[in-house]
């Protein structure tokens, strides 16, 4: 059985995951919190659209700024319809898109370069 604290504790080993620089891994364990977010929830949970933020993060450390542009834009556009454009996971987010999108016109800068 699944709940929703199981998929809260695979997106923070997924944090730590990533954090290690165990992107892959931490990809396997956010897609496993999204996969349970979305077998006992709406697809509009805060708890699911926050993991695929994270899988933005993700992507873009692996380099595939596409996809990761993609989750970030549909996190954020899900994020601010509910809570507006100044809430604190909005303006997280966007900064990670504003990383992306440096990081594609400049492959060569660092991938976990703070803006």
């Amino acid at each position: 059985e699944h709940h929703l604290s199981t998929a809260s504790s695979f997106g923070n080993h997924a944090r730590a995951l990533a954090a290690l620089g165990r992107t892959n891994e931490a990809m396997d364990a956010n897609e496993r919190a999204i996969s349970i977010v979305e077998s006992v929830s709406d697809s509009d949970h805060l708890m699911r659209i926050v993991f695929i933020a994270n899988r933005g993060r993700y992507l873009a450390d692996l380099g595939k700024y596409d996809e990761a542009e993609q989750n970030l834009v549909a996190s954020i556009e899900a994020m601010q319809a509910r809570f507006g454009p100044e809430y604190w996971r909005v303006l997280a987010a966007r900064d990670d898109l504003d990383r992306v999108r440096r990081l594609r016109s400049d492959p060569s800068s660092d991938a976990r370069q703070s803006p």
